[in-house]
């Protein structure tokens, strides 16, 4: 939640100095802290990095791999599927852990 908050406009404070300043610390830390693209992707992709942070192979986790309630596995295939729609940054993020565009079918 605190995140979400540090998003909003003004959330890093009303100094702009100072919200220059917040922006780069928390951009050290986590260089997408503010994606363009939507929350709700990088949430989802932070429960995919937690299982794989946790030893899972990245080809094992399918439809029905869950974390928080959300279903992981079915957003993953989404996206290995709809790979070219995807930002170069965000296929930069998931091809660090080891994700790949799903093959052509046939």
């Amino acid at each position: 939640m605190l995140l979400a908050n540090l998003r909003r406009p003004g959330g890093l404070g009303k100094d702009a100095a100072r919200a220059e300043r917040r922006s780069e610390q928390l951009a050290a830390i986590d260089p997408h802290w503010n994606p363009t693209w939507p929350i709700k992707w990088q949430r989802n992709y932070a429960g995919v990095q937690q299982c794989v942070d946790g030893g899972a192979d990245p080809d094992d986790i399918l439809p029905g791999v869950t974390i928080a309630g959300v279903d992981v596995g079915t957003w993953l295939r989404r996206q290995r599927q709809g790979w070219k729609h995807l930002t170069q940054a965000q296929q930069e993020l998931l091809g660090e852990s080891g994700h790949r565009p799903a093959p052509d079918g046939p």
